[in-house]
């Protein structure tokens, strides 16, 4: 498609991901673009919910140079006995050279034009464009994330330059929370105050471990559970064909392991110590299985932290057996952030722990619906959103 300003789009099918990330990524310079990762292609191309012929890319183009790109994740939603496909935006950048341009609309035009039901998490500047082009949004969805050193809210050298701001404002001066100072507090202070919250939340939340018998396994199944009678009647579908793609072909990777380590790629291809892990769930007494955990471990902005990727349990009653075994994997890891869903959140019963290591965060998911009788424009104010849908877990 060819647009103004010479800048043309490309519409990269699923079956022609691999061939094109390996030839771009060898082909470009070390300062150009990067609009895809080897790894998150090779993920796409086996896709279990997609078709070869489903565009999985679009790439903005200046000449040769890639100037922006807008990636499209095929994903399944269930809405009743039916299952419909809708396509999830999972990436969508212009390069900092090329902005004022209009490069995102035009690639947001193009995605729009393919006339399919799209979902995307919204956040930033990228909401209000979606809002621009008549995205629907959803109700804010809460997650939490629990600080195990408990420096988000107990460092005191934060609370002095907090008072500084607060001072300061009137003046319009402004005061950095978090700077050398706070930080140097939070090293020297976060050994200490780790191995306490861990021994309290972890004695506090693990009554019901005995109840339980946890199997770290490599491939998910059911075990002949049938899925669909534990779902909503409209959600998005998660089943274990989905769950084994995301575990052998993850977007995440190690350093050293990636193509595009050093290239400039502007999301997450690689983390230190990343690692993801499977835990089934069953009872100790009967050996029936209940449901399944997928946890990954990374260091992030210098810090251990254990987010929980996705979970499926067939009783929500048993929600009460994951939290103390997510803690636990915690203090294995020595973590200082825990990522958690709400349903697992709510499960903590200790004060302390509410109030001090606990923080709500919020995450904006928008839709535009082919049109009103689709799929996902009959019923997208039913879904039942959960923390684990769309791209957020391969992230």
């Amino acid at each position: 498609m060819m647009t103004e300003d010479s800048i043309r789009i490309e519409r990269i099918k699923v079956k022609e991901l691999e061939e094109f990330a390996t030839r771009i990524i060898s082909s470009i310079d070390q300062d150009q673009l990067v609009p895809i990762t080897l790894q998150r292609a090779i993920a796409h191309t086996h896709n279990p919910h997609a078709d070869r012929d489903d565009v999985g890319l679009l790439v903005a183009l200046s000449g040769d140079e890639c100037v922006g790109y807008f990636g499209i994740l095929p994903i399944m939603l269930k809405h009743g006995t039916q299952y419909s496909k809708v396509y999830w935006f999972s990436t969508w950048f212009v390069s900092p050279k090329f902005r004022g341009r209009s490069i995102g609309s035009l690639l947001m035009e193009d995605a729009l034009s393919m006339n399919q039901d799209f979902m995307i998490v919204g956040s930033g500047p990228a909401r209000k464009v979606c809002q621009r082009f008549g995205f629907y949004e959803f109700a804010p969805l809460y997650y939490y994330s629990l600080d195990m050193s408990g420096m988000e809210r107990l460092n005191p050298i934060t609370w002095v330059f907090r008072l500084f701001r607060k001072f300061l404002s009137p003046f319009r001066v402004k005061v950095r929370i978090s700077n050398n100072f706070t930080k140097f507090f939070e090293r020297l202070a976060s050994p200490m105050t780790k191995r306490l919250f861990y021994w309290l939340v972890y004695h506090g939340e693990n009554g019901e471990l005995k109840a339980y018998h946890y199997n770290e396994v490599d491939d998910l199944n059911y075990h002949g559970v049938d899925l669909d009678a534990t779902l909503p009647d409209v959600a998005f579908y998660r089943g274990p064909e989905v769950i084994n793609w995301m575990l052998k072909y993850p977007w995440v990777v190690k350093p050293g392991q990636s193509s595009t380590d050093k290239k400039d790629y502007y999301f997450t291809d690689t983390r230190e110590k990343f690692s993801t892990i499977a835990v089934e769930v069953n009872s100790a007494g009967s050996g029936e299985f209940l449901g399944f955990v997928i946890l990954s471990y990374s260091i992030i902005g210098g810090k251990g932290v254990l987010k929980v990727l996705d979970i499926h349990l067939l009783n929500r009653e048993d929600m009460r057996g994951l939290l103390p075994l997510i803690i636990s994997y915690g203090c294995n890891f020595n973590v200082d952030k825990i990522e958690l869903p709400a349903s697992l959140a709510e499960g903590i019963n200790s004060r302390i722990t509410r109030r001090f290591l606990l923080h709500q965060k919020q995450r904006f998911y928008q839709c535009h619906p082919e049109n009103d009788q689709s799929p996902l424009g009959n019923c997208w104010q039913e879904i039942e959103l959960n923390y684990c849908d769309g791209d957020m877990p391969f992230t």
